[in-house]
Formats: C-alpha cells, sequence, structure tokens
C-alpha cells in the first residue's frame, strides 16, 4: 500500500472522496464517527467520534466538500462542519422505523439532502431535506412494504436519482 491509515477501532463501512480537494478522504466505522484524512501525509484531519452515539450507515460531501452529512443507526441525521469541527445540524428520528436509513448529498438542481429509510409500521419511505433546516422534511412519500434497505445513488450530470433495493427486482429512478 502507498498509504496506510489505522485509527479505526472497527471495520470500515465507507469510504468517501472530498468532491473538490486532492487526497482528503472520509472514512466511517462501526465504532461512532467520522475521520476526515489527509491520506497523501497519512495523517487525520478531522473526528466527531462524540457526535454519534450508534454506527454511521452513510456519509456523503456536499458539492463544494464544506459539509458532510451522516445516517447513524440511532435513527439522527447529522449536517458535520468538518473546518469547525462540529454539527451544524441534527434531525433526530429522521425516519420512524426501528431498520437504518441511509442519506444522501444532492448537489443539483440545488441543495438537498435524500434520505431513505422506514416508517413504524416497516414501510419504505424516502424523504428530501433542506440543510439548512432540519426540523421538518421538504418531502415524505412513502415507496412499497419490502423488508431490504434501499441503497440511493446520485448522478449530478444528470440529476438522476436510483434507488435500488437489497433482494428488490427492479431499480427506480427518479429526476430531481
Amino acid at each position: 500500500p502507498v498509504q496506510r491509515l489505522t485509527t479505526h477501532r472497527r471495520k470500515v463501512g465507507t469510504a468517501d472522496f472530498h468532491p473538490c480537494a486532492n487526497n482528503v478522504l472520509a472514512t466511517t466505522a462501526t465504532d461512532p464517527g467520522v475521520k476526515i484524512w489527509d491520506i497523501e501525509a497519512g495523517k487525520e484531519l478531522f473526528s466527531n467520534g462524540d457526535a454519534h452515539k450508534d454506527i454511521i450507515q452513510g456519509f456523503s460531501w456536499n458539492g463544494n466538500g464544506s459539509l458532510g452529512c451522516t445516517s447513524s443507526k440511532d435513527k439522527t441525521l447529522r449536517v458535520l462542519d468538518p473546518r469547525q469541527n462540529t454539527v451544524a445540524q441534527q434531525k433526530e428520528e429522521a425516519h420512524m422505523g426501528v431498520k437504518g436509513f441511509r442519506a444522501l448529498w444532492l448537489n443539483k438542481p440545488k441543495d438537498y439532502i435524500f434520505t431513505v429509510g422506514f416508517s413504524k409500521t416497516s414501510e419504505r419511505q424516502y424523504a428530501l431535506w433542506d440543510p439548512k433546516d432540519l426540523s421538518k422534511p421538504l418531502k415524505l412519500t412513502g415507496i412499497d412494504n419490502a423488508s431490504g434497505l434501499i441503497m440511493p445513488f446520485y448522478d449530478n450530470d444528470t440529476c438522476v436519482l436510483y434507488l435500488a433495493g437489497k433482494g428488490d427486482g427492479n431499480i427506480r429512478y427518479f429526476e430531481v
């Protein structure tokens, strides 16, 4: 390996490169917290292990990399500001269901955070959030009653959002 980054105590779950800065990487693991690395120097730039109470299931940068959002098993959606080393916004129980949820930053046509998760009755649902005000979703819609977790993927160039469910035989797509 060119570089070895070894301060997570448990298995790494996500690794996301910064959208603008070279050699900057955000990682999450089964130990709560996000770490941001300078992979060229091999040093940790940011860590917020105190802000999360449970496993982080997803991390996503905004368009210019100034903020990031996390989805956690404690049902909380957080907007992180790594430059200030703070949680800028947070929404507890972004999705009410007991299963996990995923968050993804949509950068075009406007700044939104998109989440997929479950309702209290185990209905799969998606929500669209304003990152400046997480008090209530801009849109919250049920999808179906399947049991598999939906994984969102977004193409910034075409503004098309793809939703692929674990075990599903189809892929949903939406133009944002």
